[in-house]
């Protein structure tokens, strides 16, 4: 028996993240246990008449470019032509049959880039031309690796928040996936899902999913259906909304994040060798906060109590470790920065790379409690 995705949620179930129905997890992956295969990733060769281009003209080009804005270092420049990005004369002749003249924005600059081998968070407008852009990078990547052998799972990942977005998706994708021999599979919830599992047995170099039904596969049969092992290109599309639905659990399990727990021990083992008696009385929390107020402690670390009455002039940015699940509560822990005129700077932190940056900065100094 298998669950099926609820795609249509309420207002309520969207803000808690609430789960209706109990999936099966997935077992935890030891990584250094699996010899993976090397895999290219820089494809980008940038063509000389962009090379000659200044900096100064760079920016001009990107402001006629709708003002589009980058950030990161060392960042390639916008293409022009679909000719400057490097892919295929399949691909170019299907991109005129289908009437995509040129590139459009986004598609110049975040092409470039993840042909360039670089990860890469793009933010436009519905109808802007992001799926071209993920799409045309990742032929090319799914293209210069070996053909799929009988029993190995997909080279591409697509996970959309909704059925219909991945249905689009893939009817975008077997415009261009036909001609070069790449086999499309959409899973997602709502329907059946014997006729998708005899779909990934056949095999398929790429899967469009949902969160909750990509994890049904996985699942499936005792994880015979299909695995991703050998996954080396994945796109989180519409990401904010699918965080936003409560799947980042699903997220973070179908993809095989590097196992938090042992991030966790590896903090807590540290803040109980710094601080004997992690339990504090109030008058020991009134002194932190006004050391952090004072600019004697660099960095705070509290619960969302500290979400209200907390005024700290100089305070400049905000992690939530955990988004919380009623947009006053957002708001109340997002107006700790951002007063009285100041720039505002917000980081929601998927919990994984959140410990990260705290264990390095456990490392490097010590951390007030409170």
């Amino acid at each position: 028996m298998y669950s099926s995705e609820e795609e249509e949620v309420d207002l309520q179930t969207a803000l808690t993240g609430y789960q209706t129905k109990q999936r099966k997890l997935l077992e935890p992956v030891d990584h250094g246990k699996i010899e993976y295969e090397p895999f290219r990733k820089n494809f980008y060769v940038e063509v000389p008449e962009l090379a000659k281009m200044t900096q100064e003209e760079v920016n001009v080009y990107r402001l006629e470019l709708e003002g589009i804005t980058v950030k990161g270092k060392g960042c390639p420049k916008p293409i022009k032509t679909w000719v400057q990005c490097g892919i295929s004369m399949k691909i170019l002749t299907a991109l005129k049959k289908h009437g995509y003249e040129k590139p459009t924005p986004i598609q110049t600059q975040a092409i470039p880039a993840i042909m360039n081998g670089r990860d890469l968070i793009g933010i436009a407008k519905t109808g802007s031309g992001k799926t071209i852009a993920f799409l045309l990078p990742m032929f090319r990547h799914i293209m210069d690796q070996r053909a799929l052998e009988e029993g190995e799972g997909p080279i591409a990942v697509i996970m959309t928040p909704t059925r219909e977005l991945a249905l689009q998706i893939t009817k975008e994708c077997k415009k261009f996936s036909k001609t070069l021999g790449l086999r499309v599979v959409c899973v997602y919830g709502g329907t059946g899902i014997s006729e998708q599992i005899a779909e990934l047995k056949r095999g398929a170099e790429i899967i469009v999913c949902t969160p909750g039904r990509m994890i049904d596969m996985l699942a499936a049969n005792n994880g015979r259906v299909t695995n991703l092992r050998r996954v080396t290109y994945v796109v989180l599309d519409e990401a904010d909304r699918m965080f936003d639905m409560g799947f980042e659990p699903q997220n973070s399990q179908s993809l095989q994040m590097r196992s938090q727990l042992n991030i966790r021990s590896q903090i807590e083992n540290h803040i109980r060798e710094t601080f004997e008696d992690l339990g504090i009385d109030q008058y020991d929390r009134d002194s932190i906060i006004n050391d952090f107020k004072n600019g004697i402690c660099k960095l705070l670390v509290a619960t969302s109590v500290a979400a209200r009455g907390l005024d700290v002039k100089q305070l400049m940015l905000v992690v939530n470790y955990s988004c919380p699940n009623h947009y006053e509560d957002y708001v109340h822990r997002a107006g700790r920065t951002g007063r009285a005129g100041n720039k505002v700077c917000i980081i929601n932190c998927p919990v994984w790379l959140l410990l990260n940056i705290f264990l390095y900065l456990l490392l490097d100094q010590g951390v007030p409690k409170g």
